[in-house]
């Protein structure tokens, strides 16, 4: 029997590289907001419980962590918001 080299698609199934994918995307889209956290990680499915997909773990937060997070969400969605203000989006214009 002969050997063949194995590659990446030898360890990561096709689900398990959609979930790295939109793992990478969240961790990403927080880090643009400078949240980063800490022990993130991706939870293979459970074989012997109901869990039958990937999840994303994101560990756990200080409370002092949990403040700063949440400060760092409202300050983008307050400039988003003024944003906005400043330049109403068009109703619809698929109408």
């Amino acid at each position: 029997m002969e050997f063949s080299t194995v590659g990446h698609d030898y360890w990561v199934t096709r689900e398990r590289g959609a979930a790295e994918e939109k793992a990478s995307s969240f961790v990403n889209a927080f880090r643009r907001l400078e949240i980063d956290f800490d022990g993130i990680e991706i939870k293979e499915p459970c074989g012997g419980c109901r869990r039958g997909e990937h999840k994303i773990f994101i560990g756990s937060i200080s409370v002092e962590e949990a403040g700063d997070f949440a400060w760092k969400v409202n300050r983008a969605l307050d400039l988003l918001d003024a944003y906005r203000e400043q330049r109403p989006y068009p109703a619809d214009s698929s109408e």
